[in-house]
């Protein structure tokens, strides 16, 4: 399990951690599962999803709550 709550890194730091989760599982992966592993506080994780959507690296999985690779 990778933790960033000691360092909180920058943004793109943190970005880089959630894709590299999300490309690890090789499945959706939920905000709250990202929180566990990766140590984040939700809003983060939900703000950072959100960038990562817009710009196409993450899409949401067909129930809504996952988050998979961008196509």
């Amino acid at each position: 399990m990778t933790t960033m709550r000691r360092s909180k890194g920058s943004s793109i730091r943190r970005s880089l951690a959630i894709l590299g989760k999300v490309a690890e599982a090789g499945r959706p992966l939920t905000p709250t599962e990202l929180n566990v592993d990766l140590g984040l506080p939700k809003p983060t994780i939900h703000r950072l999803c959100a960038m990562l959507e817009n710009e196409g690296y993450l899409q949401r999985s067909i129930d809504g709550k996952g988050r998979t690779a961008g196509a």
